[in-house]
């Protein structure tokens, strides 16, 4: 019977060891000296997180909140005590390291250019500028060779790639877009859309800069979808599409049209596009429309939030007027919205 009892004692506490032992520290180092960004995370499975205590393994230790399964930590020793849902209790230690920075933290390029004056002249310039490099610095011109020089000069129209390269061995590429200059004033389309109703009662302007489509096969140009808001405090979306002569290739674009007054409002988007070789670089199409709110009384229950904002490239910017971002809500929706000041 003592046997028995021993041998399920020695069970009981090997699964037990077994089970609890399984616990891990997950850190992640500071990202420089005397930077105290250091993350600490335990796993907190079949554990009582009211449990938890951080430590510094140090003569004079620092204050660290406890009773939450991550610490953020500057770099030393430390040790996490923690208990088990059933009681039983143990002590980790870990180490968070003091991080590098990197030579090539704020490495950018920056470009810069004159256009030619026409396409055969070929006088247009162009410059890339180095910020946060260590001399010395290759500029390695796509197609041309690697200069050390940062300008190329006699540039007819077209677009030049560089790859430049410093001390350090940070490296970035960038290109630069020399225009004919001769090409830069054009003509304006006027495309009225038909009128939903009369008389208006204002004009809402939208201006959008676009560079891929073919302005000189323009041939209609309309309203495809209104989403009407209940509340005067939201926005108008507005579907524009484009239409080419063949009848064939069509653009939309989404805008967002704030703070309309109910009643019959004009509607006019202008596309413009500096770098077409057609004679017509700006299309401004006007219809109308009319509104009418179910109230003015304030959303709720609502939850959805705007998390991010990011350029068309993906990268994360700020919301800004007269562009077309991304906006990511918290319900996971993604919008393109054109906010127009």
């Amino acid at each position: 019977m003592n046997k028995l009892k021993r041998l399920f004692l020695t069970l009981f506490s090997v699964i037990s060891l077994n089970v609890f032992s399984q616990a891990q520290v997950f850190t992640t180092n500071t990202s420089g000296p005397n930077m105290c960004d250091g993350i600490a995370t335990l796993d907190c499975t079949n554990m009582d997180t009211m449990s938890i205590i951080w430590q510094e393994i140090a003569q004079l230790p620092s204050v660290i909140p406890s009773a939450f399964p991550s610490a953020l930590l500057c770099a030393g020793n430390y040790s996490v005590t923690y208990s088990s849902t059933s009681g039983f209790q143990e002590t980790l230690y870990f180490t968070i390291l003091e991080g590098v920075v990197s030579p090539c933290l704020g490495y950018q390029l920056i470009m810069s250019t004159t256009n030619s004056l026409d396409s055969i002249t070929c006088d247009g310039t162009a410059t890339v500028t180095v910020i946060n490099g260590m001399a010395p610095i290759s500029y390695n011109w796509i197609g041309i060779g690697t200069l050390t020089t940062n300008t190329l000069t006699n540039l007819c129209p077209g677009i030049y790639y560089c790859e430049v390269t410093d001390a350090n061995g940070c490296q970035d590429v960038t290109w630069i877009d020399v225009l004919d200059a001769s090409q830069l004033t054009g003509d304006t389309l006027i495309i009225n859309g038909g009128s939903g109703c009369s008389p208006s009662i204002g004009t809402s302007t939208a201006m959008l800069e676009d560079c891929f489509l073919d302005f000189s096969s323009v041939d209609t140009a309309f309203i495809s979808l209104i989403t009407y808001p209940t509340n005067p405090m939201d926005s108008l979306l507005v579907i524009w599409s484009v239409l080419d002569s063949t009848g064939m290739s069509m653009q939309n674009y989404a805008v967002y049209y704030p703070g309309l007054a109910m009643g019959c409002n004009e509607l006019q988007f202008i596309l413009y596009c500096f770098q077409k070789s057609s004679t017509i670089h700006t299309i401004v199409m006007t219809s109308s429309v009319s509104l009418a709110f179910s109230g003015i009384d304030e959303l709720s229950g609502d939850t959805k939030q705007l998390i991010r904002v990011s350029n068309l490239m993906g990268r994360e910017t700020v919301v800004q007027a007269n562009k077309i971002l991304i906006y990511t809500f918290s319900d996971g929706s993604k919008e393109k919205i054109f906010i127009y000041e």
